[in-house]
C-alpha cells in the first residue's frame, strides 16, 4: 500500500496500515489542545539558550546529507504521514547518528505523483496546525529536536485550492521555515493540476552554505537551467521524482551547467532523487561528481563542506573574513593575521631522513606560538632550483620534480598544518621561492596558448587537494613574482587560476612582489587573485603611509599583507611598525621573526593587535588619518560609526567627529598589556581632544552609541509590538535592523516612535531587496538621553524575542508593553530584537554588539546573539506512545 516494490510481506502491510490509524489518531486528539504558536513554539515558555555554531556536531565542517527513500504512493493524509514517519526512523535517524547538519529529500517526498489526490494532500506553509499541516508541523519539531537543516518536496497549498504548488521546503535548526520553493514549469498533465512559480529561484536566508538555488525535476529540461545559471548564489539544490534516474537523463549535465556557469557556484550542489530511479550525487564547484549512488536503492551519501576557513570577506575584497557568523549580525567575522614572516625554510629545518622528512625543530615553533595570539608562519614549499634552499629543499621523491610528490613528505608536512590550522595560525604558503625561473630551472614552461605545463599542473592541483581543508591557509604563488622570468604575469594568472579550480572552499590566493614596488596593476583584475603581499621598507611612519597608498591604489580590487619590510626590527619597534601597516588597512608578518629566537613579549604584541582588531567592526572601516587634527595619529574608521586611532609615540590628539552623530563611547586600549581604559562619552558632531592615560604608544577606540537590544531568542510569531524605550545617551535614529532567527527572512515591517510632545518618525519596509533586516525612517532624529519614548512596531515572520517585561540593553532599556501576536494571543514580556541607529553607522555589523565589550568572554559575547532550545513534550508523547505500540 505504501511503496511499490519495497517486497514487503502483507503482515508488515497491515501493521502500518494499524499504525497509521493509531498514529493519526493520536495526533487528532492532541489538535484541540494544542497552544497555536509560531514555526515550531512549545506549549511553554521555558527557554533554553544555545547557540547553533557551539552545539552543532563538528564546528569546523557542515554535513550534507541526501536520503534516497522509496517512492511513495500515499493517496491519503494517514498514508502520507506514515511515509515520512517511516522516512525518518530509518533514514534521517541514520543521518543525524552520523554528526548530519542538513538532510535533502526528493521532489514530493512523501506523496503519490499523481494529479487527483494534490488538493487533499497539499499542506499550509508555514503552519503551526497539526491537522492542517501535519507533515510539515513535524518535520519542523525534527529539525529543531536534532539541531538539523532539512530539505524535503510536497504539495503546498496556492490561491487555488485544486491546484497546488509542487514544492520544496526549507527547514532551519530552529524549527521555523527558511523558505519554500515553488516549481516554475511542470509537464503537460502536470500544468492540468497544479500552481507553477510564484517563487524565487535563489534564497538568502543566513544558510551555512551561502545563498542557495533550487530547481525541481521538469524544471531543469523546460527552461529552469537557463533561468539560474547566471544568477549570483552559492549551493544548487535539485530534487526530482524521477523514474530514471541520472542514468536515464541529463541531470548531470545540467546541474554542472548550473554550477560552473558564471558566477560559479562556490559549494557546487546537490540532486536527490526516490529509491527506484536512484542516481543522486553531490557535485563541486567544478563539476565534478562526488559521493553519488550508481541506480537505486535506500541510502544516505554524504559530503562535509568546509566552516571557519579564512576568505575573502563577502562584502567587501579589501578585508578578509572568517567563513562563519558567530554572532548572528548577518556577517561575516572579521579576520586579522599578525605574526612572524620567518623562518622561510620552516619546512626544511632539521637533518633529512632517509624518507625526505626532516628532523627538526617545527613542532616546537608552533608549540610556542600557541596561545600568544601570533597568528602566521611564512613558509615556502619549494626552496630548491635557484631559491635560497639546497638541492633537497622540495617535497618531490628524491627531490626530482619528475617523480612526482614525496607521499612521506606531504604526511609530515600535514602533521604541522593540523597543529597550526587546529591554533589558529595561518599557513602562509608559497609554491616557490624567490629567484626561481620555473621555465628555465625546472623546465616547467607555459605553452603556446599559455597553458602550464603538465607536470606544473600536477604539482599545483595536488598540493590544493592535499591541503585545502584546513582553514587557516593562504596560498601565495611565489616570493618575488617578477624573478620568475620575462612571462611572470601570464605564468603566475595560470598558476592562480589553476589554485582557484582546484580549491573547493575558496582560500585567498596572493601574489608577492620585490622590493619598493607597491604597484599591483598587472594584478589587480584578475578574478582568482586576491591579495598583495607587499615587500617594502621604511621607518613606521613610511610603512603607513606606504599602505596607505596602496589601499588607494587596491580601490576594492584586493587586499594587502606586509609579507615582508626590511629592518622590521624587534621589540617595541616592531609593535610600532605592525599598528603602523594595521592603520594603513594592511595584515602584517615580520621579516626576521623567525620564532626560535623571538621573545615571548613579541609574539604576544602580535596576538594583542590580531585580538584587538578582530574585536571591531574592522571590515566596515577604512584608513581615515584626514580626521586627526592634531597629534601624530593613524586612523581606520568608519566615520560616523567607529573609530580606531593608533598614538605611536603617545600623547595628546584632537579628532574631527563632525560625521559622528549622538553621543560616542571613548575607550583607551594598551598595546603594550592589552588592558583598556573606559573614558566614558563625547558627544559627536565637532573636535574633541585625548590624552592617554598611560605612557608610551596607545590606542583610541571610539564607537558611537546606538540603542541595540542585541540579539533574542526563537522561534518567535509575527504580530504587533508596542512598549517603551528609555535611552541612556544621546543617540542618533535614521534605521532600524531586526534582528532575524538564523536560516529565516525575519524582518519588521513597520516602526513608529514617538514621545510625549508627539515628535513622530515612521518607517515601512520595502520588501526583500538589499538590506531587508532594515527599515529607513522617514527623517533623522534623536532620542534625547533619559527620556521616555513609545514604539509600535509590526513585525513579519521570524525576528527574534527577548522574553523580559523589561530589559536593560546597549544604550539604554527597552520595555514590552504589550504584544499582540498573529493569533491575537496578548503578552507583555516579549521584547522583539532590534537596533536603532544613524545612518553613520553603516550596516548590521557595524552594530556595537560586534564589538566585544571590555570585560566580556568570547562566549558571553558568542551568546549574546542566540536561540531557543525548547523541549517538545507533545513530539516526545507522540513518539513514546509509537514506540511503545510499534
Amino acid at each position: 500500500m505504501l511503496y511499490k516494490g519495497a517486497m514487503i510481506t502483507k503482515n508488515i502491510e497491515l501493521m502500518r496500515f494499524l499504525r497509521t490509524i493509531v498514529v493519526v489518531a493520536f495526533f487528532l486528539a492532541f489538535v484541540s489542545s494544542l497552544v497555536v504558536m509560531s514555526g515550531v513554539a512549545s506549549a511553554t515558555d521555558t527557554n533554553v539558550v544555545a547557540e547553533w555554531y557551539d552545539t552543532k556536531n563538528n564546528p569546523d565542517s557542515f554535513r550534507v546529507a541526501f536520503c534516497q527513500q522509496p517512492r511513495s504512493t500515499a493517496t491519503t493524509v494517514s498514508e502520507k504521514i506514515a511515509d515520512m514517519q517511516w522516512a525518518l526512523t530509518n533514514l534521517a535517524d541514520v543521518a543525524v547518528a552520523n554528526g548530519t547538519d542538513m538532510i535533502a529529500f526528493s521532489e514530493v517526498a512523501f506523496v503519490i505523483y499523481d494529479c487527483g489526490p494534490r488538493p487533499t494532500l497539499a499542506e499550509t506553509v508555514p503552519s503551526t496546525d497539526l491537522n492542517e499541516s501535519p507533515v510539515y508541523y513535524l518535520m519542523t519539531q525534527y529539525a529543531k529536536e536534532n539541531n538539523i537543516w532539512i530539505y524535503y518536496g510536497d504539495y503546498v497549498n496556492s490561491g487555488n485550492p485544486n491546484k497546488p504548488y509542487n514544492s520544496g521546503i526549507m527547514i532551519n535548526p530552529y524549527g521555523t521555515l527558511g523558505f519554500v520553493y515553488n516549481k516554475h514549469y511542470g509537464s503537460n498533465s502536470e500544468r492540468k493540476c497544479g500552481t507553477f512559480g510564484e517563487s524565487s529561484y535563489t534564497f538568502d536566508i543566513g544558510h551555512p552554505l551561502g545563498k542557495i538555488g533550487c530547481l525541481i525535476c521538469k524544471d531543469f529540461f523546460t527552461g529552469g537551467s537557463e533561468d539560474i545559471k547566471n544568477l549570483d548564489f552559492d549551493f544548487m539544490l535539485g530534487i526530482t521524482a524521477d523514474r530514471d534516474g541520472r542514468e536515464g537523463h541529463n541531470s548531470e549535465s545540467w546541474m554542472r551547467s548550473i554550477v560552473t556557469s558564471s558566477p560559479r557556484k562556490k559549494n557546487g550542489g546537490l540532486w536527490a532523487n526516490f529509491a527506484d530511479g536512484g542516481g543522486s550525487f553531490f557535485l563541486d564547484k567544478k563539476g565534478n561528481v562526488l559521493e553519488n549512488v550508481s541506480g537505486g536503492g535506500n541510502l544516505i551519501k554524504y559530503h562535509d563542506y568546509l566552516l571557519g576557513n579564512i576568505i575573502v570577506d563577502p562584502d567587501t575584497k579589501m578585508w578578509l573574513a572568517y567563513n562563519r557568523d558567530s554572532n548572528g549580525d548577518g556577517k561575516k567575522d572579521p579576520c586579522f593575521i599578525c605574526g612572524p614572516g620567518d623562518p622561510e625554510g620552516f619546512l626544511y629545518r632539521g637533518t633529512r631522513n632517509a624518507n625526505g622528512t626532516r628532523n627538526g625543530d617545527q613542532m616546537a615553533l608552533i608549540n610556542k606560538m600557541k596561545g600568544t595570539g601570533a597568528n602566521s608562519i611564512y613558509l615556502m614549499a619549494i626552496r630548491s632550483h635557484g631559491g635560497d634552499g639546497d638541492n633537497t629543499q622540495n617535497p618531490f621523491v628524491d627531490s626530482d620534480p619528475t617523480k612526482g610528490l614525496d607521499d612521506d613528505i606531504l604526511n609530515q608536512w600535514e602533521t604541522w598544518f593540523t597543529e597550526m590550522d587546529n591554533n589558529g595560525i595561518v599557513i602562509f604558503f608559497f609554491f616557490y621561492d624567490d629567484n626561481i625561473k620555473v621555465s628555465n630551472n625546472i623546465g616547467w614552461h607555459l605553452d603556446g596558448s599559455d597553458n602550464l605545463h603538465p607536470q606544473e599542473q600536477y604539482y599545483i592541483e595536488s598540493i590544493v587537494n592535499r591541503f585545502e581543508h584546513h582553514k587557516h591557509i593562504i596560498w601565495c604563488i611565489m616570493e618575488e613574482v617578477e624573478e620568475m622570468g620575462g612571462d611572470y604575469v601570464s605564468h603566475a594568472k595560470e598558476i592562480a587560476e589553476a589554485i582557484s579550480q582546484a580549491d573547493d572552499h575558496d582560500h585567498v590566493i596572493a601574489v608577492h612582489k620585490l622590493t619598493t614596488e607597491l604597484d599591483f596593476s598587472e594584478f589587480a583584475n584578475d578574478p582568482n587573485i586576491d591579495q598583495f603581499a607587499i615587500q617594502y621598507g621604511g621607518s613606521t611612519s613610511e610603512l603607513h603611509n606606504g599602505m596607505v597608498t596602496a589601499w588607494c591604489d587596491a580601490a576594492g580590487k584586493y587586499n594587502l599583507i606586509m609579507a615582508e619590510a626590511g629592518n622590521h626590527g624587534m621589540g617595541d619597534t616592531a609593535r610600532k611598525k605592525n599598528w603602523a601597516c594595521a592603520m594603513g588597512g594592511a595584515y602584517v608578518m615580520i621579516l626576521g621573526m623567525n620564532i626560535a629566537n623571538t621573545t615571548m613579549s613579541d609574539l604576544e604584541d602580535c596576538g594583542r593587535l590580531v585580538s584587538f582588531m578582530e574585536s571591531t567592526n574592522l571590515n566596515e572601516m577604512a584608513p581615515h588619518d584626514e580626521v586627526v587634527t592634531n597629534g601624530t595619529g593613524y586612523c581606520l574608521a568608519s566615520p560616523g560609526a567607529e573609530y580606531v586611532i593608533y598614538l605611536p609615540n603617545g600623547g595628546s590628539v584632537t579628532v574631527d567627529l563632525s560625521d559622528a552623530t549622538g553621543t560616542v563611547n571613548v575607550e583607551w586600549y594598551d598595546p603594550k598589556n592589552g588592558t583598556y581604559h573606559d573614558e566614558g562619552t563625547v558627544a559627536g558632531g565637532g573636535n574633541e581632544s585625548f590624552i592617554p592615560p598611560f605612557s608610551g604608544d596607545a590606542v583610541l577606540h571610539m564607537v558611537t552609541i546606538v540603542f541595540d537590544s542585541g540579539g533574542g531568542a526563537c522561534p518567535s510569531i509575527s504580530g504587533l509590538h508596542t512598549g517603551t524605550i528609555k535611552p541612556t545617551d544621546d543617540i542618533a535614529v535614521q534605521k532600524m535592523y531586526t534582528y532575524p532567527c538564523p536560516g529565516t527572512r525575519g524582518h519588521s515591517e513597520y516602526v513608529r516612535i514617538w514621545n510625549a510632545s508627539k515628535t513622530t518618525a515612521e518607517g515601512n519596509w520595502t520588501g526583500y531587496e538589499g538590506d531587508w533586516h532594515t527599515i529607513s525612517f522617514d527623517k533623522l532624529f534623536i532620542l534625547k538621553a533619559n527620556e521616555t519614548y513609545n514604539y509600535t512596531i509590526r513585525t513579519g515572520s521570524y525576528p527574534q524575542i527577548i522574553h523580559e517585561h523589561t530589559a536593560n540593553v546597549t544604550g539604554g532599556t527597552i520595555t514590552c508593553e504589550k504584544f499582540v501576536d498573529a493569533n491575537g494571543k496578548g503578552f507583555n514580556n516579549k521584547i522583539l530584537a532590534i537596533k536603532l541607529y544613524s545612518a553613520g553607522v553603516a550596516s548590521a555589523s557595524s552594530s556595537i554588539t560586534g564589538h566585544k565589550v571590555h570585560g566580556e568572554s568570547d562566549g558571553d559575547a558568542k551568546l549574546r546573539n542566540s536561540v531557543v532550545n525548547e523541549q517538545f513534550d507533545i513530539l516526545k508523547s507522540i513518539k513514546g506512545l509509537y514506540n511503545r505500540l510499534f
